[in-house]
């Protein structure tokens, strides 16, 4: 995805930005642990398969917990502070590297996990080409980003709160994809059985600007390649305004919508079970409901 000011072509996010809000967020304790939830949904689905894995690759931001099973033999944890470090119980490896260009041999790992950073890559599609030919065949790729509704009611209020005050609006946050786009981006890449679901999760604050606190301690601030005037006083005070007016509940607390998106696919294998193609069943459905 790419965008044009000043009729110059330009890449969406501004990787040096990107780097410092990672590296500042080393510094900061998140509210709630996005690491916890995470971890947690990937490795059940890594748990189900009836397969153990030997040589694994996990790319985190900085979140406080590496992702860990006992199927998994090694853990990699990059910081997007261009630390790559890989534990494999008496080694340490650490490395520099642009998590968008993996340094790997083709065909050297039979699990790569991408941890709640897609959403930030310049090029998904790229990306995802470059994981699948890291992969050895039949082996797996499961990646969790922020979906399209993340954070829409901050947007909502940052918009309405710029028009009215300075009729001037400026992108505050970063733009993201929807399942259905990753999911094809998924496909188009080479993966095999290839299967995207979403989970919305609502988080609520005291405050707005306890929100944005969050967004500061996991990496997730504005990284936008654009020029723009920051946000003034007036306009952050009328923001809250309208957020706690159309977005708290009962209780007075304001709530943050978190798409989490998560895409499983497997690298081709001629030895995979294909997907039956439409139209060879041998029994129809109809008949299966009538013998109840």
């Amino acid at each position: 995805m790419n965008i044009r000011t000043n009729n110059i072509k330009k890449k969406i996010f501004n990787k040096d930005v990107l780097k410092a809000c990672r590296k500042r967020s080393l510094k900061l304790i998140p509210k709630y642990s996005f690491s916890n939830y995470l971890n947690a949904n990937i490795s059940e689905r890594i748990q189900e398969i009836n397969k153990k894995f030997q040589n694994s690759l996990t790319i985190t931001n900085n979140l406080e917990d590496s992702l860990w099973v006992e199927s998994i033999g090694y853990r990699i944890k990059n910081n997007f502070n261009g630390l790559l470090s890989m534990n494999d119980k008496n080694k340490n490896i650490n490395m520099l590297i642009d998590e968008e260009i993996l340094p790997f041999k083709n065909e050297c790992f039979d699990l790569i996990v991408s941890n709640l950073n897609l959403h930030s890559t310049v090029n998904l599609g790229k990306l995802l080409l470059e994981i699948n030919k890291t992969l050895i065949p039949d082996g797996l790729f499961i990646g969790s980003m922020f979906g399209r509704e993340t954070l829409n009611e901050l947007r909502y209020s940052l918009l309405s709160a710029e028009t009215e005050i300075t009729g001037k609006t400026y992108p505050r946050i970063i733009p993201f994809t929807d399942i259905r786009t990753s999911g094809d981006l998924l496909y188009k890449s080479g993966f095999k059985l290839c299967v995207s679901d979403i989970d919305r999760v609502v988080l609520e604050f005291d405050q707005p600007i306890d929100l944005i606190h969050q967004l500061r301690a996991i990496g997730e601030t504005n990284y936008l390649n654009i020029d723009r005037l920051p946000i003034n006083k007036k306009v952050w005070k009328r923001a809250c305004e309208i957020y706690k007016n159309n977005f708290s509940n009962n209780k007075g607390l304001v709530k943050a919508t978190f798409d989490i998106i998560t895409l499983t696919g497997w690298k081709y294998d001629k030895k995979q079970q294909e997907p039956l193609k439409p139209g060879s069943a041998t029994h129809k459905l109809s008949d299966a409901l009538n013998k109840r």
